[in-house]
């Protein structure tokens, strides 16, 4: 109860934790291109954070690859299929709606902190889309308080936390999310995607993001009900 009180109240704060739905860009299903396509992207040519470009402090006169050996990336792997995530163009689309094989996942990379994570959107039996929320939520580590974003869901409109790993509001409230299983994916980087899975695929750039495809508006109020039924009756609506 006291985290869905707390989630009202950053709804309602004036902007002062976010500006609304889906102020950061998700992508769904989003395109892929070979490795091989990608070491000659650059940096000149990709937009990384609204219409700026961004290039390495240091990086010779003249050297225009965008992607260095030392940078941060997500590599997923579901049988022969690897999918590889740049960070640094996660810090465009922070979250990504995709599907690999018979698995649909969601890659979440936390731009505050630098950390990617890889969740199963597939929770109760029902494929969640989700984006950011454009709200933030104070959480508190031992003695430790600070600022994470949250997500929603377009399913049923729910705000996912993911420092505490659950929905905090709205018709799923408490339910869990569900982490990938770690053997299928891990934080590595550029070079040793490079030397490790050479016919990897990797997110290209400069994509158009998930919009909303109506202004949003709340249909559901956050509930305390226990999340299999108050999700079972949302999800039954449309």
């Amino acid at each position: 109860r006291k985290h869905e009180e707390r989630c009202i109240e950053t709804q309602g704060s004036s902007g002062k934790s976010g500006t609304g739905r889906e102020n950061a860009p998700a992508l769904l299903d989003p395109d892929f291109a070979p490795l091989i396509t990608a070491e000659h992207w650059r940096y000149r040519d990709v937009t990384i954070i609204g219409n700026a470009t961004v290039k390495d402090p240091g990086v010779p006169e003249g050297d225009e690859r965008l992607m260095r050996d030392h940078h941060a990336v997500i590599a997923v792997q579901v049988g022969d299929l690897v999918r590889v995530y740049p960070c640094l163009l996660m810090l465009r689309n922070g979250v990504i709606n995709d599907t690999l094989a018979d698995r649909t996942i969601l890659v979440y990379l936390d731009r505050h902190h630098g950390l990617g994570f890889v969740y199963d959107r597939n929770i109760l039996e029902h494929r969640f889309t989700f984006a950011d929320s454009g709200y933030m939520y104070e959480h508190t580590a031992g003695s430790r308080t600070y600022l994470v974003d949250l997500l929603w869901d377009r399913d049923t409109e729910s705000l996912w936390s993911i420092a505490l790993g659950q929905a905090i509001s709205g018709p799923m409230c408490g339910a869990a999310l569900k982490p990938m299983d770690e053997r299928f994916w891990r934080r590595t980087t550029w070079g040793e995607v490079r030397r490790q899975h050479p016919d990897a695929q990797v997110l290209m750039a400069n994509q158009h993001y998930l919009g909303m495809v109506q202004p949003w508006f709340p249909r559901h109020r956050p509930t305390v009900e226990a999340p299999q039924a108050a999700a079972a009756a949302v999800l039954s609506d449309g």
